[in-house]
């Protein structure tokens, strides 16, 4: 592959990982107002303590590529 193929290659694969973390984003930021949303209704911290406790898990948008 020449120069160019392999640069285009590469920035393909790129911008499908960043669309990738742009839907993993999106999920989350859903999954939190949810959570809002139940512990509006529920009247408690208990939602969000779970939320919480669940973003924990979640893998941000800068790990993972320096490594």
């Amino acid at each position: 592959l020449t120069r160019a193929e392999r640069e285009a290659i590469a920035l393909k694969k790129r911008e499908e990982e960043v669309a990738k973390q742009r839907e993993e984003q999106k999920a989350l930021l859903e999954r939190r107002k949810a959570f809002i949303q139940d512990g509006k209704r529920i009247g408690s911290k208990s939602a969000l303590n779970l939320f919480l406790k669940q973003s924990s898990k979640v893998q941000t948008i800068g790990d993972g590529f320096n490594d």
